[in-house]
């Protein structure tokens, strides 16, 4: 149910070649202050720092069920990770299928 959210988040946001701005956008869109960070060199991919949560008050009562309703809306989207001091997205180029 969650990744389904975040698909049709994902499908009603403009168009996006990137998928790290389509993560941006639909986290922005839902109150997240979304800043994207470059991967190390080395690695072509990119995190998403959100250090503004729109929904804290209720982090602090259920982390787990908070936190994981949105990830599971990233999810949708792509594929997110976490860090101890702010919830990271880190987006890894897509592999070609031949």
């Amino acid at each position: 149910m969650r990744r389904d959210w975040g698909r049709q988040l994902a499908a009603a946001a403009p168009p996006h070649a990137d998928p790290v701005d389509a993560v941006t956008t639909v986290l922005r869109g839902l109150g997240f202050d979304p800043s994207r960070h470059s991967e190390p060199a080395g690695d072509a991919g990119a995190e998403v720092h959100l250090r503004t949560c729109p929904f804290l008050d209720l982090v602090a009562q259920n982390p787990d069920a908070m936190c994981g309703l949105h990830a599971g809306v990233v999810r949708g989207v792509l594929e997110p990770f976490g860090t101890p001091d702010a919830c990271v997205v880190r987006l890894s180029p897509a592999r070609r299928r031949d």
